[in-house]
């Protein structure tokens, strides 16, 4: 009887994310079992699960992805870049306006 093992691999491609402030990340890998995802900024461990991560990111900066079994690892770097800020107070004072217009 054969037992394959494989390293694992992270399939997630990206290397520069665009997002919001409190957006989540994930990252997958496949590989033989159990596979530890980790991801890290600054080699601080953020989160870790089996086979797959999920986090909410609130700041721009570098990552790091680590899966890692028996067999070996893989590592991806990417980077958390945030999109221009939504500005409501504009649509806010619109309103003001438009109700104060009315009453008079």
């Amino acid at each position: 009887m054969h037992s394959f093992t494989a390293k694992p691999r992270i399939t997630t491609p990206v290397s520069v994310l665009r997002t919001v402030p409190g957006h989540c990340v994930w990252f997958t890998a496949e590989g033989s079992p159990p596979i530890n995802v980790s991801i890290f900024k600054n080699k601080n461990l953020l989160t870790s699960g089996n086979r797959k991560v999920v986090k909410k990111i609130n700041e721009k900066g570098n990552y790091t992805c680590l899966a890692a079994n028996d067999v070996g690892s893989d590592t991806r770097k990417f980077a958390i870049t945030f999109l221009g800020k939504i500005n409501l107070s504009f649509n806010l004072v619109i309103v003001v306006i438009s109700v104060i217009g009315q009453q008079r």
